[in-house]
């Protein structure tokens, strides 16, 4: 805690915090937006770098498992993780960041399903997975707390999808680029399909736990710095660079 407590004491002074660098966690296996096999570290990394390097910050990412990740920024041992959506019990234990993307969520299912899911309310009696260290997306809230839906959980985005091929869920809910790459490793052949059931998006963060010092300080900076380079038009500039890439 101490040494983060320099750390973030420096930051709110840029002239002396050129050298200083600011350790970051995130996760594997979250395409496009975070994986350490992926160029950048994935577009999350990117932006969440392309942020820091503008404040004069030289960030320093460490992917591991996302559970474990998770609990080390809680702890204070990074300065803070990404990329996580907004819950109310996440919301207890970490200051947020202003949005550093979105993403709209697809319902998929399996191709061969008889009885046609085709809007929100044919979910109801459903079984969905949602992998572990997710929280459930907002549009799907209310139906899961009334116990309209059924959630399993205790595997990874990839194990969503092999319960969906094998006819364990009925649904998973993802970002599409995501969940079409998970799908296509489950099995290459066309087996899914994808529905937009809402207009809702989902939108990404970074997190910084409550017992970090200086936390809320540091955020604010961030955001000041986020601002600016959206404004510029550099993220967007960025974030299309990205994708064309792969394209």
């Amino acid at each position: 805690m101490r040494f983060l407590a320099v750390i973030l004491a420096i930051l709110l002074f840029p002239a002396a915090a050129q050298a200083q660098t600011i350790p970051l966690v995130t996760g594997n296996n979250y395409y496009p937006y975070s994986d350490e096999r992926l160029t950048g570290g994935g577009l999350a990394t990117i932006i969440v770098t392309t942020v820091l390097e503008e404040m004069g910050q030289d960030p320093q990412v460490v992917f591991m498992g996302w559970e474990e990740g998770y609990a080390a920024a809680q702890a204070g041992q990074y300065v803070g993780t990404f990329p996580y959506i907004y819950t109310e019990d996440r919301h207890e234990l970490f200051y947020y960041s202003d949005p550093i993307f979105a993403v709209r969520p697809y319902v998929f299912l399996s191709a061969n399903q008889s009885d046609g899911i085709r809007r929100l309310e044919h979910l109801s009696g459903k079984t969905m997975c949602v992998p572990d260290g997710w929280g459930v997306d907002r549009y799907l809230r209310d139906m899961v707390d009334n116990g309209e839906i059924t959630m399993l959980t205790g595997t990874n985005v990839v194990g969503c999808f092999q319960a969906l091929h094998d006819a364990q869920v009925d649904a998973v809910s993802m970002d599409r680029r995501l969940g079409t790459i998970a799908a296509r490793f489950v099995n290459e052949e066309t087996w899914f399909r994808a529905e937009r059931l809402t207009d809702d998006s989902n939108s990404h963060y970074v997190i910084v736990s409550r017992n970090v010092p200086n936390a809320r300080e540091w955020l604010d900076l961030f955001n000041d710095t986020l601002r600016r380079l959206q404004g510029l038009g550099v993220m967007t500039e960025l974030t299309a660079e990205y994708y064309e890439s792969y394209e």
